[in-house]
């Protein structure tokens, strides 16, 4: 997938925590060592880009978390999220008291219009 290098400049600084969290540890400087993931990163040198897409999708899966908690009325289910799951890498299941909620990750944002008093 193509990034804008101003996409990949606005996400650049989680990246660099994220794989840093991952376990990536700079040889000698980490200035150095930062501004070559930079580089790498912005001339889409292709390991790089995998792992920006790696954070991509843990990013998109944290803030799908973040509605743990909320209460939704949404199709005949009304209450609180008590936990989300993931199903393979394309679904979302939504935990509830009242039941489930089946969804596909990229209708998240369809879903999260259409579930009242979910922020």
């Amino acid at each position: 997938m193509k990034y804008t290098n101003e996409f990949k400049n606005s996400k650049f600084e989680l990246f660099y925590k994220f794989i840093k969290n991952d376990g990536l540890v700079p040889k000698k400087s980490e200035r150095l060592h930062k501004k070559k993931i930079y580089s790498n990163l912005m001339n889409n040198q292709k390991m790089t880009l995998e792992n920006f897409e790696d954070y991509l999708v843990w990013d998109k899966k944290e803030s799908i978390k973040s509605i743990i908690g909320e209460e939704i009325n949404y199709k005949k289910l009304n209450g609180q999220i008590i936990d989300v799951s993931f199903e393979d890498n394309d679904y979302l299941k939504i935990h509830m008291k009242e039941g489930n909620i089946l969804i596909q990750i990229k209708d998240f944002a369809d879903f999260k219009k259409l579930a009242s008093n979910v922020l």
